[in-house]
C-alpha cells in the first residue's frame, strides 16, 4: 500500500507538476493522459456516452489549458490560476467537468440577411481550421442535413457534437476580433427560465410510449442531460406545457428547429438511460438480439464495460469493421428497450 502523503509533501508534488507541465509539453501530454486517466475515461463514458474520441479529449482539455492569456499572450494561462487550496488532481477534475460539460451560454444564431450578403462566407474563409470552415459551409452554406454532414466528414452525432463545439468556439473568437459590430447579432445569451425539475411532472402520456418498459422518474433523466439547450426543451415543452410557438419566442428560433432540438432531445434521453448502469435491465434486451456478432459487441460494452480496442483485440477486426458492428447493435439495441 503506497505511503499516505503528508499535506507539506502533496503541496510539494503539485508545484513540481505544474512546472513541469508548463515547461515540457511531452510531460504536459503525459500527466494528462496517464496520469489523468481514470478522470478522462469517466469524462468519455458519463459525458459522451463511451462514444468520443479518447485522445481527441485530451487534446482539446490541452489546447484549453495551455491557451494564452488575451491580454499578455502568456501560455498556460488557465493552469496558472491554481491557487494549490486543493489538490491538482481536484482542481483538474473541475476544470474539466466544466469545460466538457457545461455549453457556452451563449448561442450561435446567424441570421439570414448575414447568410444571404456573403458575410457569412466571408468569415469562414478567415478561420484557421479547414475542419472549422467546412463545417460550417455545409451546415449554414449548402445548409446540408446533420446526418449528410456526418457522412462527409466520416463521424457520428457526437463526433459531430464536438466538431460544432470546435467551430462555433473558432467563429466566436474570430467575430469578437475581426467583426465586433456583428457580435450580438450572431451570439445571445439564452435567459429561459429554468423549472425546478424535483417540482415538475412526468412527461405527458404521448411521450410514455417510448419509455414504458423502462419504470424510472423521468425528471431524473432530464437532470443528467449534459445539453443544456436539449433539456430546456424538454421542460418547456413538456414539464411546463408550452406551444412550440412559445418556445420558439422563448429561444429566439424557428418552430421547426424547436421541433429539431425536440427529436435530439429525445434521442440524448434515450442514450443516457442506456448509459446509466442499473436504471435497465440491459442483460435482458441484450439476450433478445437475433445476431450473435451484434450481441456480443453489446455485452462487451455494457455488461462488461470493456474499451473498444480490446473489443476489437477479442473480435479481431478493423476498427471500421467495429464502427459498423457498434452502430448496428445500438440501432437494434434501442429498437428493443424502447419499442
Amino acid at each position: 500500500m503506497a505511503e499516505r502523503l503528508t499535506p507539506e509533501q502533496l503541496l510539494e508534488r503539485d508545484r513540481s507538476y505544474v512546472e513541469r507541465i508548463i515547461s515540457d509539453d511531452n510531460f504536459a501530454y503525459y500527466f494528462l493522459h496517464e496520469k489523468c486517466c481514470n478522470l478522462f475515461r469517466k469524462i468519455q463514458w458519463t459525458i459522451f456516452g463511451n462514444d468520443a474520441d479518447y485522445d481527441e479529449l485530451i487534446n482539446s482539455f490541452y489546447e484549453y489549458l495551455k491557451r494564452p492569456d488575451e491580454e499578455t499572450g502568456e501560455l498556460w494561462h488557465k493552469l496558472k490560476t491554481f491557487d494549490y487550496r486543493t489538490s491538482l488532481f481536484d482542481w483538474i477534475k473541475t476544470v474539466a467537468v466544466r469545460f466538457f460539460y457545461e455549453p457556452c451560454t451563449e448561442v450561435l444564431s446567424i441570421p439570414d440577411d448575414i447568410i444571404d450578403s456573403g458575410l457569412l462566407e466571408e468569415m469562414i474563409s478567415e478561420l484557421k481550421s479547414p475542419e472549422a470552415r467546412k463545417y460550417f459551409w455545409y451546415a449554414y452554406i449548402a445548409k446540408y442535413p446533420k446526418s449528410e454532414i456526418c457522412q462527409r466528414f466520416c463521424i457520428d452525432n457526437k463526433q459531430l457534437r464536438l466538431l460544432v463545439r470546435r467551430s462555433e468556439t473558432a467563429l466566436r473568437k474570430l467575430v469578437k476580433q475581426k467583426y465586433p459590430d456583428y457580435y450580438n447579432s450572431l451570439f445571445y445569451k439564452e435567459e429561459v427560465k429554468l423549472v425546478d425539475i424535483n417540482k415538475a411532472s412526468c412527461l405527458p402520456s404521448q411521450e410514455e410510449s417510448s419509455r414504458s418498459s423502462l419504470q424510472r422518474d423521468v425528471r431524473s433523466i432530464v437532470a443528467q442531460m449534459p445539453n443544456d439547450r436539449y433539456r430546456e426543451v424538454v421542460e418547456a415543452l413538456f414539464f411546463r406545457d408550452l406551444d412550440p410557438d412559445e418556445v420558439a419566442s422563448i429561444f429566439k428560433t424557428t418552430v421547426s428547429n424547436v421541433y429539431n432540438l425536440k427529436s435530439r432531445a429525445l434521442e440524448q434521453l434515450r442514450d443516457i438511460v442506456l448509459y446509466s448502469p442499473g436504471e435497465i435491465d440491459i442483460s435482458k434486451y441484450i439476450n433478445r438480439m437475433a445476431d450473435d456478432r451484434l450481441r456480443l459487441v453489446a455485452c462487451s460494452i455494457f455488461e462488461k464495460r470493456m474499451e473498444y480496442d480490446d473489443i476489437i483485440k477479442q473480435l479481431g477486426i478493423t476498427d471500421v469493421e467495429f464502427k459498423k458492428l457498434k452502430h448496428a447493435a445500438m440501432k437494434e439495441l434501442k429498437e428493443l428497450v424502447f419499442s
